[in-house]
């Protein structure tokens, strides 16, 4: 039981991390950045707003996928290597002192990454392996019923607020 219990706590953790993060990028205004250097249109492709809005839909899958305990031994997996692949872009903006104001905690803080931002990414991504060790167990999600449910209500509520957000700001004054 505290193999399922660890496994719900962590997979709501892990599916509300993504699905807010992905529907936060999805959200965004989408806004070209200025500029023509080499560069600068590199880094365009990477950090354009149509990038952010496909990785913000894969997050969004993934967080279903994961509450929803579908494929959830290869989904914890995957999802682990998305936490390492965000450990190690911050690193690189770190070292290359390019991260002193990447705007890496979504659209509306600009926070600069620095080693404590570097040592909370590094535990996150323990928690997203521990996730994918203890998803391998069939034991592991007694409880994904539970899950599941918390996830669609707790996410739809947010959904339905985003929209009405969105609707408000859209209307005429």
């Amino acid at each position: 039981m505290i193999l399922a219990s660890a496994m719900s706590v962590l997979t709501l953790y892990f599916a509300f991390s993504l699905g807010v993060s992905g529907l936060a990028k999805i959200d965004r205004q989408l806004v070209r950045p200025n500029g023509t250097s080499l560069r600068r249109r590199l880094l365009g492709l990477f950090f354009s707003p149509i990038a952010g809005r496909i990785l913000g839909a894969f997050e969004v899958v993934l967080a279903f996928l994961l509450a929803l305990g579908i494929r959830t031994e290869l989904v914890a997996i995957t999802n682990a290597a998305l936490f390492g692949l965000f450990l190690l872009f911050k690193l690189f903006l770190m070292l290359t002192s390019q991260g002193s104001r990447c705007g890496c905690f979504g659209a509306h803080e600009l926070s600069a990454i620095d080693p404590s931002s570097v040592i909370a990414s590094s535990l996150i991504l323990g928690l997203a392996i521990v996730l994918a060790v203890l998803a391998q167990w069939p034991s592991a999600s007694a409880l994904k019923w539970i899950v599941a449910f918390i996830f669609l209500t707790i996410f739809g509520w947010i959904v339905f607020k985003t929209l009405w957000r969105r609707r408000l700001e859209n209307k005429p004054i």
